[in-house]
């Protein structure tokens, strides 16, 4: 067993020996009970505030004390019966509910904690951190709407202090109320200059009600303080990306990236800047390191089958593509997407069949039906591609060149209905290339109709 420190021994041993000369001095007893206490010496705690009581019944701190040592040795029971006894001594004394709302804090009853705590609070009112305490109990079990107004309370006699800002602050930002939250950080920061974490919650705030200006000046005043706070770094390179700076957007997200290269948000958002910056070679790498990392997300093989594709790097994509189908069979997107791939290298037979499956993964998927009318037209299918072209005009019943094409193929099959479908064409789209098409049918066949 470790020894106590030598100097709280010998502040026992001097205590003990002062004490024996005089036995009925409070002050001297009292100082005991506490150093006792530091050193978790209980027992001999309880035996001295029971001796400061049999001097002076009255003693409320003494019975208290007596009460909180006998709940650390676990005799629950009699801690409760010498609480009571101080509430019956002093029922107005603050210190006994503290004590209280301990001990049933010790037994779980978080209620009972709760309500000892607020008795408390509303004697003392020149202790804020009573009241912060109860804040943060409302908080740890989500009731955050009572936790606030305990903070206000607070606020209402004491504006400018700061846990209380900033802690309704926080319980503003989670709520999504961003413009509440914002004027308690902004008081904060009239206090308080050099207060960098009320520059970054405020800056979040700028961030999320889409003032990515003012806020990219208090990201930049908050890392002076913060340095390397990833939050804040990414955020900052967050806020450059919807101004379209993406140079000062990347430069911070490949720092990032460096950093954390497992981390799924800032390569994420890297990959992405690197898209809109037009840089899509690194947003393929990306996307791949990516796919790599987290194959339960489909999402990452498609951006990077998309990218391959916008590269011209078909036969990547078709691989990239399959390699998901293995993890997820099915994927809408994806056999839409390796449609377009076979599309592309004019593969209209296997274009098809992948439109084919978007169909039948959901039955009213418009691209999937213009997909497969579109390769029944390549493979000179027309009964098919009039099939899906009706199932296209079902679903998108407005669609001009669906309708036009759908004319030339009642036209071609000699249905009378073709004139119809062209005069729904002029109406939809006056202007249009279809509509000057079908404007020329119309008038093609009102030259034979005379």
């Amino acid at each position: 067993m470790l020894e106590k420190p030598r100097n709280l021994q010998l502040l026992l041993v001097e205590l003990k020996e002062k004490i024996r000369a005089f036995p009925e001095d409070i002050s001297l007893l009292y100082k005991l009970g506490r150093l006792l206490a530091r050193s978790n010496i209980w027992e001999e705690a309880v035996s001295v505030y029971r001796k400061i009581i049999e001097i002076d019944p009255n003693q409320t701190s003494a019975i208290i004390e007596l009460g909180v040592s006998l709940s650390r040795l676990g005799k629950t029971d009699d801690a409760r019966f010498q609480l009571e006894r101080a509430m019956e001594v002093n029922p107005n004394s603050p210190s006994v509910y503290l004590a209280f709302a301990a001990w049933h804090e010790a037994s779980g009853n978080v209620e009972q904690q709760l309500a000892f705590l607020q008795r408390a609070a509303a004697l003392t009112p020149e202790r804020p951190e009573i009241r912060l305490k109860i804040s943060e109990i409302f908080k740890k079990f989500g009731d955050t709407k009572r936790a606030a107004e305990q903070l206000q309370i607070l606020l209402n006699t004491n504006p400018e202090l700061e846990i209380a800002l900033f802690s309704l602050g926080i319980i503003n930002i989670k709520a999504g109320n961003f413009s509440e939250a914002a004027q308690q950080f902004q008081k904060i920061i009239a206090k308080n200059p050099t207060a960098h974490d009320a520059y970054l919650n405020y800056a979040i705030c700028c961030y999320q009600m889409k003032n990515f200006h003012t806020a990219i000046s208090y990201f930049v005043f908050a890392l002076k303080g913060l340095k390397k706070n990833v939050q804040a770094r990414l955020l900052l390179a967050k806020c450059y990306e919807e101004i379209h700076d993406w140079d000062r957007s990347l430069l911070i997200l490949e720092t990032l990236s460096d950093e954390f290269r497992k981390d799924l948000e800032i390569n994420q958002t890297l990959a992405v800047v690197y898209e809109k910056s037009g840089e899509i070679d690194a947003a393929s790498e990306i996307w791949n390191r990516l796919r790599s990392l987290y194959p339960e997300k489909a999402s990452f093989f498609l951006a990077e089958a998309k990218n391959l594709l916008r590269l011209n790097k078909y036969k990547a994509a078709e691989i990239c593509l399959k390699e998901m189908f293995v993890g997820h069979p099915g994927d809408l997107e994806g056999h839409e997407l390796l449609g377009n791939v076979y599309e592309l290298q004019e593969n209209y037979t296997e274009a098809l069949n992948e439109y084919k499956k978007t169909v039948l993964v959901k039955e009213d998927h418009l691209p999937g039906w213009c997909g497969v009318a579109k390769m029944y037209r390549f493979l000179k299918e027309s009964r098919e591609e009039y099939r899906a072209l009706q199932k296209v005009l079902s679903l998108c019943p407005g669609d001009a060149e669906s309708l036009f094409r759908f004319g030339q193929l009642e036209k071609e099959l000699n249905l009378p209905t073709c004139i119809e479908r062209f005069r729904q064409v002029v109406n939809l789209s006056p202007g249009s290339d279809f509509a000057l098409e079908a404007g020329y049918y119309i008038k093609h066949w009102a030259q034979k109709a005379r």
